[in-house]
């Protein structure tokens, strides 16, 4: 998908939510910083969002895309893995996650490639 506006999805959970932890990894393609192999500031700016609560990106306390291409850094930042704690999103009884993934506006087209999620739910 190119990366403006975004993308939105729902995943429904191995289980019912306990509200004691629940972890969220997300693996994509291409979500790099720059274009091609040089990184340039204000590209990876999307905002990941779970149940309405912010996980990553400007709207969250670290400031940080998971989008980043992070998993190939130096180069060639084009594969992203994470893992988030996202037990508070996930309150006893929750079935579904919402997930949506924004980008704020860049004038180049970041295709980002969602390829797979595991969710642990105890």
């Amino acid at each position: 998908m190119l990366g403006n506006p975004g993308i939105s999805y729902s995943l429904i959970l191995p289980i019912t939510a306990t509200g004691k932890l629940t972890l969220f990894e997300s693996i994509g393609a291409d979500g790099q910083q720059g274009v091609s192999r040089k990184a340039e500031s204000g590209v990876a700016d999307e905002s990941t969002v779970v149940n309405g609560g912010a996980i990553a990106g400007l709207k969250f306390a670290f400031n940080d895309s998971d989008w980043n291409g992070s998993a190939g850094r130096a180069l060639a930042q084009l594969w992203d893995d994470i893992g988030h704690d996202i037990t508070a999103a996930t309150p006893k009884g929750t079935t579904t996650l919402d997930i949506s993934i924004k980008n704020q506006g860049e004038t180049v087209h970041d295709c980002m490639t969602p390829v797979a999620n595991i969710v642990q739910v105890q």
